[in-house]
């Protein structure tokens, strides 16, 4: 079951300021960036949760931006966001660490060009 859904609040900000100029082209990027994020920690949480719902050894948690998934036996899982590089980063005790970044509506590995839902399938079970 879910442990803690403390940090999961979505940052909303307004380029209504004025005469608009004064946000940099980057903090409106970082700022879609965060909702992307934050949306994508929301629906991997919501499936773990119902893989806890499901199995008494999975324990999930989402604090402050980082996702946790621990399987007894399996290992942890960690996601977290990387606001500065606007990714999202994972560590596997399967697959090791890997980097994601939004293209064209998916959250795709830096390296390889696959996507975090089909490691998270692969890996977890969780059909996104």
């Amino acid at each position: 079951s879910r442990v803690a859904a403390a940090g999961a609040t979505r940052a909303a900000s307004s380029s209504a300021d004025g005469d608009g100029a004064t946000r940099s082209a980057s903090s409106v990027a970082n700022d879609d960036y965060v909702a992307l994020a934050d949306e994508a920690l929301d629906t991997i949480l919501e499936k773990a949760d119902e893989l806890s719902d499901e199995r008494d050894d999975v324990e999930t948690e989402l604090s402050s931006g980082v996702l946790t998934l621990k399987i007894a036996g399996a290992g942890t899982w960690v996601i977290n966001k990387q606001v500065p590089n606007r990714q999202l980063w994972l560590s596997s005790p399967v697959s090791g660490p890997c980097r994601y970044e939004h293209v064209d509506g998916t959250w795709t590995h830096t390296r390889d060009g696959s996507s975090l839902a089909e490691l998270l399938e692969r890996e977890l079970g969780l059909i996104m």
